[in-house]
């Protein structure tokens, strides 16, 4: 029972560094912003981590030692009365942290940010209420045998909706909550997460297509799907609510804009990205709104990545064309990533009710990557994934793949093994999983083990369960048998020998995954052919016809081990690399990857040089180093509003992050004003080529050979420069790797 006192809060966030499970955390701005308000004593601790590949161990932080005591000596310091967490923890850490703060109402946040925590009524009603409310909850639960162990947010959410609540006041706390960001980083881990910060505004998607009006559905029963029943118009593989409107008394385009200058105004300067991600169709609806108030209100550089359907995009065009000049003057980068195509067949795609059309995905692809040509600097669209798929399903034909790899080479799509390895995640609230049920292609569990290891990211809850399926076409089975296994899945098919041989036959391709769909046509022209075969005969007569091809590289003449042209061995640790190097410390790269892929990997790396080592490192590190050099531009540009001259006169010529004699990532900026030229190198301290003309707490500057600064505007220019990265850089953007190591 609560304490009858005056309320203390206390959040503790667990902030996994896969970037897209980060949102359970979203409303804790909101939540401290409200405490805040309410003169309530609030802390907001982190704890970063890195999360299990398997869903059961995902969303829950493993605890050291250390990291348990600091969380206790929070509690016994803070004497909260609620603790708000935004992930479940193990039961035995979980009851020993409940045993030193008995006096507190522990809750874990089990609701999307949109939900309970956004129900200004219902936060106020928990934070400030006090034993009576829970006894009057615990009478409730008697008749209610689905809130057992559930937190008191969601009860109380659930009771609202039944009608044993007053309908809410004021629903929506962004509408009247000014966000606060401010947290403590409590382990190395959170202090090395930059999280991109969630943006909420209203519904993720307005997509409304009635389930049951699309012909696939005809005759099912769709009442069943809890919570909307028949009401369901979403994608079929998705849990969309039935009413999608927007009712936040605020505009879009100003809730989103609050929250960026918010965030730039109170995060930790060792957490913050200057990244959003805009969770909120309606933003992107607006977006020219949106962009004109950014662009007026001089938020500083931000990258802003947005949710949306390739249909929205096509819609908006001519809005982003216009825009993008001012937004890269403004050192503004916009993303558009992670957009659902799911299938270029249209038979597929009306089974999933997408409500998109092939071609309309295509003409949206060349546009995205005709502004990507035109504007790299204001605009992304591959770096993040481009699309996402569905290539297989259980009703998948020869057809259907034939079509997608067609539309693969048509619209030059670069050989993402997601696109190949993608397939239908079914969960039991979906409306596909009513149509699987009635076609027969649900299964105890998947014919082949490796079918499981595919994880789209769609769970976002340890409790969901995926509905194990089988192929209608045992051809399509044997294929996908095979195009599954393109992906490493860690060590976690290590001891697998179809595994081994495919991975070996990917090693010998020429151009190594540029030629990943011309392998897919090969096997997929064999089972065409020749009918149902075991998938290790399939591979067997696939790799005889891709020789024919001429898919494979010589074997004379070849260095299986330079990094400078690498061959595909070690391209995929090089892509490995790449993925990792966000959350991964420099240092520790190399190894981690040759853990997550397995021993062939491993003895692959260990078998590098020094100078091998040294190259490998530095290419997978290299897409990390641009987005610094972009960032530092922005911030550049961004000066231009100074109104004291931002550089004295100089303008930035180039920007760009290299490497030093000594290993070291420089910040190479280069000026000019008129016949003058200045270049600057910037790095980290101690280490820096050359004597330091100017230090500042934790970066040095130097000149070049023929440099001096020997001008009143020269030094000017050098200092704020120095200024700059001190504000906005840390240490750890410019990593050193020489001969291998850092």
């Amino acid at each position: 029972m609560l304490s009858p006192g005056a309320p203390r809060l206390l959040l503790v966030e667990f902030l996994t560094s896969a970037r897209l499970f980060q949102e359970r955390s979203a409303a804790f701005p909101f939540v401290r912003g409200f405490a805040l308000g309410r003169n309530i004593p609030v802390r907001h601790v982190c704890f970063g981590y890195d999360p299990a590949p398997e869903v059961a161990g995902r969303f829950r932080m493993t605890f050291t030692g250390e990291e348990e005591r600091t969380l206790r000596e929070v509690l016994k310091q803070h004497s909260p009365t609620h603790v708000l967490l935004n992930e479940l923890l193990e039961e035995e850490a979980f009851a020993r942290l409940k045993a030193h703060a008995p006096r507190a109402a522990f809750t874990v946040n089990e609701l999307d940010p949109v939900l309970s925590l956004n129900d200004l009524d219902l936060l106020a009603l928990w934070l400030e209420g006090t034993g009576p409310l829970m006894e009057w909850l615990r009478e409730k639960d008697r008749d209610d045998p689905d809130s057992a162990g559930r937190s008191p947010l969601w009860r109380l959410a659930r009771l609202r909706d039944q009608g044993a609540l007053p309908p809410p006041i004021s629903r929506h706390t962004i509408d009247h909550v000014t966000p606060d960001y401010q947290c403590e980083l409590m382990n190395d881990s959170a202090r090395r997460i930059r999280p991109l910060v969630q943006v909420l505004a209203g519904p993720l998607c307005f997509f409304h297509a009635p389930l049951g009006r699309n012909p696939a559905y005809r005759g099912i029963a769709l009442d069943s799907l809890a919570p909307f029943g028949d009401r369901v118009a979403a994608c079929a593989f998705c849990s969309g609510e039935p009413d999608r409107a927007y009712r936040h008394t605020r505009r879009p385009e100003e809730l989103a804009l609050a929250q960026l200058v918010a965030a730039h105004r109170t995060t930790p300067r060792e957490r913050f990205s200057a990244e959003f991600l805009i969770r909120g169709a309606a933003v992107f609806a607006r977006v020219g709104r949106f962009f004109e108030a950014l662009l007026e209100a001089r938020v500083p550089p931000s990258q802003i990545y947005f949710y949306c359907r390739f249909d929205e995009v096509l819609k908006k065009g001519e809005v982003l064309e216009s825009f993008l000049p001012r937004l890269e003057e403004a050192g503004h980068v916009i993303h558009l990533f992670a957009m659902g195509a799911e299938n270029f067949s249209a038979v597929e795609n009306e089974r999933l009710n997408k409500g998109l059309a092939p071609e309309t995905v295509g003409r949206a692809i060349l546009l995205l990557r005709g502004l990507e040509r035109a504007w790299p600097r204001a605009l992304s669209y591959r770096e993040h994934g481009g699309l996402s798929f569905i290539l297989m399903t259980p009703w998948t034909t020869l057809d259907d793949l034939e079509i997608n790899f067609a539309t693969f080479k048509r619209l030059e799509l670069p050989p993402d093994r997601l696109l190949l390895t993608s397939r239908l995640q079914i969960f039991d609230d979906r409306g596909v999983a009513l149509l699987a049920r009635r076609d027969g292609v649900l299964a105890e569990e998947f014919e082949d083990p490796a079918f499981a290891l595919f994880d789209s990211g769609c769970v976002k809850d340890e409790r969901q369960r995926e509905l194990p399926w089988r192929f209608q076409d045992r051809r399509v089975s044997a294929i996908y048998s095979l195009l599954v296994r393109t992906d490493s899945f860690g060590d976690r098919l290590a001891r697998d020998p179809l595994h081994r041989r495919m991975r070996t036959l990917i090693g010998r391709l020429a151009g190594g995954d540029s030629n990943l769909f011309a392998l897919a046509e090969a096997i997929l022209a064999v089972a065409r052919v020749d009918g149902p075969l075991a998938p290790e005969r399939l591979l067997e007569r696939a790799e005889r016809l891709a020789a024919e091809r001429g898919l494979f590289a010589r074997a004379e003449g070849l260095d299986h081990r330079k990094v400078v042209a690498p061959t595909p061995s070690v391209q995929i640790v090089l892509d490995t690399a790449r993925r990792m190097a966000e959350s991964v410390p420099p240092a520790r790269l190399l190894d981690e990857v040759a853990r997550s892929l397995g021993e062939a990997a491993g003895e692959l790396v260990a078998a590098l040089s020094p100078a091998e080592r040294r190259d490998l490192l530095r290419a997978a590190l290299a897409p990390r180093l641009e987005r610094v050099a972009t960032r530092v531009r922005a911030l550049i540009a961004a000066l231009k509003d100074d109104e004291r001259e931002p550089l004295c006169g100089f303008r930035p010529e180039e920007v760009a992050v290299r490497w030093s004699r000594s290993g070291r990532a420089e910040l190479h900026v280069a000026l000019s004003m008129g016949e003058e030229r200045l270049r600057l190198f910037i790095s980290p301290l101690p280490a820096a080529d050359g004597p330091r003309l100017l230090a500042g707490e934790r970066f040095g500057l130097v000149l070049d050979r023929d440099g001096k600064l020997d001008t009143t505007a020269k030094r000017c220019a050098a200092e704020r420069l120095l200024r700059l990265c001190e504000s906005h850089l840390d240490p750890s953007d410019l990593p050193r790797v020489a001969n291998g190591r850092m």
